[in-house]
């Protein structure tokens, strides 16, 4: 009784149960030739009909009988056209049928073969009456056959049927059959359907992981780059291999997947390619062991090292000095840097000679290092080798492995997270208000012009559609009254405004300096607005050219804004002492994403108070039609309240930020330049053009995506609200919008400073998800606007907004400054942030010429390109210090980029093209810090200098000075290593006095 099948009568009833209980069994004869013939047949009939209405039409006499349907008395040809139409119904069921029939698919040999051997073995069915599943008359009448089963996943489905046919075999080969419920027969194998589909589910999820973790694997032992992009085009082959066996996938879909799974593969795997520094440190070794191979086994300072200190760390040093056996995890720099720490300690087994550690240099050749007791090493430590950059053996964070990377960084990040929010609690204990003071004065103020810049550029946007709706300026505004070129004009010239102010006042900001360059952009944009809040004319369309170049001259006090607030804001996070502050290590991105999102704030605030005005001007309705009035009151006193806060910006940056420049002008006066810095804007394109590349280019891809992101929003509006005429629910879903991008905005800001995340990859996932999130509806764009899916464009629309602000919005407005050096700072900002608004220029063009599926075809590729150039040619700045960039730059200005050896040309900080033209080879930790002392040594001989200068009664008053990184430490070591100093011969002078 428990069998399902056996309940049944022999026969029919029998046989519609197990098809009733087994979908796949569901397969019948779809009789296509006799469809096929039907359609033909039917398709003559109606051929003959047309003729005969045509020769009814040519023998009319009555031509009055033709040009009226409502005249026309001739009978005949009103049977023959009820006839037509009877056909043609007829003749469009046919065709739907087949085509119907078409669309289903064939059901699997193996099915078919299963229910062919279960009707053969039952043996109750009349033959002629089941032979469609057979093979009759040499013709496989299976090739008839269609199944109306149809799976909801086709692609589980299908690997499990391949399951189900390897379990068949299994038990048929040991002559077991496995647990039933549906029928009884022992010859009759048959398996749980969930069974197959959590198997298969298990199935793909296993090779999901093996596809996703072997390169991974395999790429962390391989160590050579080409070998490594190799091996990512095997894995990436591999996996469209599987895509393509085990699913019914599209060839765009298979493509877009395989171009997906690579650019995932190059962004988290293909990026980390530690073992540059570690050939660049054979080649160093190889180079000294060639030079003197009796230096492996005879070097004093190895043999004193390996006598003393413990066997295993003996054999580490002999290791290190030998190219092949250097273990491939292991940084040539901590080696060095252990050795030379090793010496160091050793050092009162060594005889000196001349050089004693405490006597003078009596042959001019001292190391300096060499004279460190060990308090004096300990201050120098402290000084260049911060904890938040150095571990507690003066290991770079760079130069560690992957698993110290990761200890060390979570480690340096807990420690300054608890001291930050013990700093906020100790604040709020003493005023509760003072952290809300300390986020306005450090994160608002800053970019306050932003701030203003996103208000007044959304409300652009925004007005727009309240223009062109019913009973407002819709007859001028939908070009019916209004030159059509001037409308167009409000998009075009409000974005060349913006591309001339970048480039002009990034260039007079590194001319004139950062504050002149604040005060002049807030002096435009309150100039503009006033023009914008002011703008009229004798007629509509003389508003709307006035409007147009009122747009135009505050979008250059816009653009200004870009460099000047990133310059400032970057350049303020800067300590003005000699050595690098912790502020500028581990904050300098958050402090200046934290300005750049109050352009989030701003188009955020401009949302509510528009809804709000219009409500107030519209008698509290937000539907149309709109009065001209209510729309110009909503319109002017929407760029009236900026104004106002533009004209206080105004004041506060020519009175309170009188110190904005204050690094320009020191890196000015270093390098002797009182204009414009021409020679530094050369050689910037010389040895940083290729970053150019990644800053431009990567702004211009990204503002493609924001301007495209707009595309989504028409689209799933119109499908929510057929019909709506209102502004509100677009206004309304801009809210919703701006609220996620502000969440992308502050996560941004939080994770941009953290190594193991930081700015170029941030930029490279967010342009990667913003391509996948554009791609997905552009190949299913009807499927996702339908009614039924239309959510999950919702979905997918707000998304791609968050990582659009999690990712390549935020960054690109940080490193077009960060990468490049003081002098042309903002020029090179400036350049980068225009080819930004090229790219929305392109947008507003080309989306003026193609349809919303077509834009939604070309806009992600864009995508890719920016994650490319990325790759390519931006480097990782994420825990740099910028003032180690500052350092390197003077070198390069000198002309003795060479000589330069500190952690900005750390292959850690270099983009793929500078560690391919061999950057990357100068990095040398130990030298580094040989060099950085007998820097400080000549900052504290100057220092001297200028103190016996003013005891002298010479008084220098051009520059401010910052003596307190001389501890009575420091100053003693370079008294007693350099027997010339200033001091020592003002003593000597005093003394003779």
């Amino acid at each position: 009784a428990k069998y399902a099948v056996e309940r049944f009568r022999p026969g029919y009833p029998r046989f519609a149960t197990l098809i009733g209980r087994r979908e796949q069994f569901r397969m019948f004869r779809q009789f296509a030739e006799v469809r096929m013939r039907l359609i033909l047949y039917k398709q003559d009939e109606i051929s003959v009909l047309e003729a005969e209405l045509l020769a009814i039409d040519n023998a009319e006499e009555r031509p009055l009988f033709l040009g009226a349907r409502r005249r026309d008395q001739n009978q005949q040809r009103l049977d023959k056209l009820r006839q037509l139409d009877a056909a043609l119904i007829e003749y469009d069921r046919l065709l739907d049928s087949a085509e119907r029939n078409t669309r289903r698919k064939q059901p699997t040999p193996y099915d078919v073969d299963s229910l062919r051997h279960w009707v053969q073995n039952e043996g109750f069915l009349a033959r002629d009456e089941t032979k469609y599943l057979n093979y009759m008359d040499g013709l496989d009448n299976s090739l008839d056959l269609v199944s109306i089963y149809e799976p909801s996943e086709p692609d589980i489905q299908s690997l499990g049927r391949r399951i189900e046919r390897l379990l068949g075999r299994i038990f048929t080969r040991f002559k077991k059959r496995p647990t039933t419920t549906l029928t009884k027969d022992q010859s009759f194998l048959v398996f749980s359907d969930e069974d197959f589909v959590r198997g298969a589910r298990a199935l793909l999820a296993s090779l999901a992981i093996v596809l996703l973790l072997t390169p991974v694997v395999i790429l962390n032992v391989v160590h050579k780059t080409a070998l490594r992009f190799v091996i990512i085009f095997v894995a990436a082959a591999a996996f469209v291999s599987m895509v393509t066996i085990f699913s019914k996938a599209k060839a765009v879909e298979i493509f877009v997947a395989g171009a997906t799974y690579t650019a995932v593969l190059v962004v988290f795997v293909g990026g980390n390619v530690i073992v540059d520094l570690y050939h660049q440190a054979l080649s160093l070794l190889l180079v000294e062991a060639g030079n003197n191979m009796a230096f492996l086994f005879k070097s004093s300072a190895l043999v004193n090292a390996a006598k003393l200190l413990n066997p295993v760390l003996a054999v580490h040093l002999i290791l290190s000095r030998l190219p092949g056996l250097l273990p491939p995890q292991t940084s040539y720099s901590a080696l060095a840097k252990d050795e030379c720490t090793a010496n160091i300690e050793m050092a009162e087994y060594r005889d000196y000679g001349p050089a004693a550690p405490h006597g003078p240099d009596m042959t001019g050749t001292h190391n300096p290092i060499h004279d460190l007791t060990s308090n004096e090493r300990q201050i120098f430590d402290y000084l260049l080798k911060p904890d938040d950059s150095y571990n507690e053996r003066g290991v770079y964070w760079g130069d560690m492995s992957w698993s110290e990377q990761i200890r060390f960084v979570m480690k340096s990040d807990t420690k300054e997270t608890k001291r930050e929010a013990s700093s906020v609690w100790a604040m709020f204990k003493n005023d509760p208000l003072s952290p809300i003071s300390y986020y306005f004065k450090n994160m608002v103020l800053p970019g306050a012009g932003l701030g203003l810049e996103g208000y007044v550029l959304f409300s652009i946007g925004n007005l727009k559609p309240l223009f062109q709706a019913k009973g407002s300026f819709a007859d001028c505004w939908k070009g019916k009254t209004c030159n059509e070129t001037w409308l167009a004009a409000v998009e075009y010239m409000e974005i060349s405004g913006i591309i001339v102010g970048q480039i002009l006042v990034g260039i007079l900001g590194d001319w004139l300096g950062r504050r002149w360059g604040l005060i002049q952009d807030a002096t435009i944009m309150f100039i503009g607005l006033v023009m914008l809040t002011a703008a009229w004319g004798v007629t509509e369309n003389g508003w709307v050219i006035c409007y147009v170049w009122s747009l135009f001259f505050y979008g250059i006090g816009v653009g200004g804004e870009y460099p000047m607030t990133a310059t400032s804001g970057m350049e303020n996070a800067v300590g003005s002492g000699k050595i690098s502050t912790k502020e500028d290590r581990l904050h300098r991105g958050r402090k200046v994403t934290s300005a750049f999102l109050m352009q989030g704030w701003g188009q955020l605030f401009n949302q509510v108070l528009l809804i709000l005005l219009l409500l107030i001007f519209h008698h509290g309705s937000g539907n149309p039609p709109y009065s001209k009035l209510a729309a110009q009151w909503t319109y002017r006193v929407s760029f009236a309240i900026p104004a106002v806060g533009t004209l206080w910006l105004v004041y506060y940056r020519t009175y309170k930020m009188k110190s904005a420049g204050k690094q320009l002008a020191a890196a000015k006066k270093k390098s002797k330049v009182t204009g414009y810095d021409t020679d530094s804007l050369k050689l910037t394109f010389t040895y940083f053009g290729p970053r150019m590349i990644a800053t431009a280019g990567a702004w211009f891809a990204n503002d493609v995506f924001f301007y495209g992101n707009k595309l989504f929003q028409s689209e799933f509006i119109s499908v929510i609200l057929p019909g709506n005429t209102s502004i509100v629910p677009g206004w309304l879903y801009n809210l919703i919008n701006v609220g996620v991008s502000l969440v992308g905005y502050y996560l941004a800001s939080f994770l941009i400073d953290n190594k193991l995340y930081g700015r170029k990859r941030m930029q490279m996932i967010g342009f990667l998800m913003d391509f996948i999130l554009f791609v997905i509806p552009a190949f299913h764009f009807e499927y996702y606007k339908s009614p039924g899916h239309v959510r999950e464009f919702q979905t997918m629309y707000f998304l791609s907004s968050f990582f659009n602000q999690f990712g390549p919005n935020a960054v690109t407005f940080l490193v077009a400054a960060e990468v490049y050096p003081t002098p042309i700072r903002a020029t090179a900002h400036g350049i980068s942030a225009a080819a930004g608004k090229l790219g929305a220029l392109t947008a507003a063009v080309m989306y003026s010429y193609i349809s919303p599926q077509m834009r939604f075809y070309v806009v992600p590729w864009f995508g890719l390109m920016g994650m490319l150039v990325t790759l390519l040619f931006l480097p990782d700045t994420t825990g740099l210090d910028l003032k180690e960039q500052e350092r390197r730059w003077q070198y390069i200005r000198a002309g003795r980029e060479s000589d330069y050896h500190g952690i900005a040309v750390h292959p850690k900080h270099l983009s793929y093209w500078e560690r391919f033209k061999g950057v990357g080879k100068y990095y040398d930790a130990d030298a580094d810090y040989k060099q950085k002392i007998e820097e400080m040594r000549a900052d504290w001989e100057a220092s001297e200098a200028r103190k016996a200068n003013e005891k002298a009664g010479h008084w220098d008053d051009d520059e401010e000075h910052d003596d307190s990184v001389w501890s009575s430490d420091v100053s003693t070591f370079f008294e007693k290593t350099k027997g010339n100093s200033p001091t020592l011969r003002a003593k000597e002078k005093d003394f003779t006095e």
